[in-house]
């Protein structure tokens, strides 16, 4: 019974450790830095001046990553004829969805080093490496098979992505529309490959340092340490 108990509770820190990851990257990526980076490299994708897209990228990040409302980036997507007012509301939903994922790694947060603070306490080591490296097979796995989607159905899982995210449907725009224009398909193709880079290359991380002489003596193993 008490093997099964720890069983679980590995399996559960496991899976908030890989949140914790997927909300990190998240954030890492949506930088003005990686997103301004991704539109630089996008340039052949889109008719607007780079310098334009840019700027309004950079303003973009900003604005969905805070709780604050860019009356200068309110404005720009105004002008937008085809799709001014559903490209706003669009971006609210996205800071929306920031929110989220602000929380979620706050609570993702808290619970790892509360569980930490546990293991250590309790000299667990050999539950917390085991828990690691379910984290860390999870992170390798998923991102490998997302990684195959991208390459060869972006757009199913794009458009799945956003019907799961967007249920409210305000996400599709016309290839003239400047939300478009601004953040075209190959610089999502960019992001989500990045994402899936950095989630995967944490999962390898992870593994490498359950292996280490440096966890093994910060959690040092017990004959009776699996047991919590």
């Amino acid at each position: 019974m008490a093997r099964s108990a720890s069983i679980l509770a590995a399996i559960y820190f496991a899976l908030i450790a890989v949140a914790f990851v997927v909300f990190t990257a998240i954030y890492l990526v949506s930088s003005p830095f990686v997103v301004t980076t991704a539109v630089r490299m996008t340039q052949s994708s889109s008719s607007l001046p780079l310098a334009e897209r840019v700027y309004v990228g950079s303003l973009t990040s900003q604005n969905v990553r805070s709780a604050k409302r860019s009356i200068e980036l309110v404005e720009y997507y105004r002008q937008d004829e085809a799709s001014g007012p559903e490209s706003i509301g669009h971006l609210l939903d996205v800071r929306d969805s920031f929110v989220k994922v602000w929380t979620g790694w706050v609570a993702s947060s808290i619970t790892l080093v509360s569980a930490l603070i546990i293991v250590w306490w309790r000299q667990a080591g050999t539950w917390l490496r085991m828990s690691l490296r379910i984290a860390a097979g999870l992170c390798i796995s998923f991102t490998s098979a997302i990684g195959i989607v991208v390459l060869f159905a972006f757009d199913s899982l794009f458009t799945f992505l956003h019907e799961i995210i967007f249920p409210q449907g305000n996400w599709q725009f016309p290839p003239d529309s400047l939300l478009v224009q601004v953040f075209p398909t190959p610089f999502w193709v960019i992001m989500m490959s990045l994402l899936l880079l950095f989630v995967f290359v944490a999962g390898v991380l992870i593994a490498f340092g359950t292996l280490t002489r440096v966890s093994q003596s910060f959690f040092p193993a017990h004959d009776n340490a699996f047991y919590l």
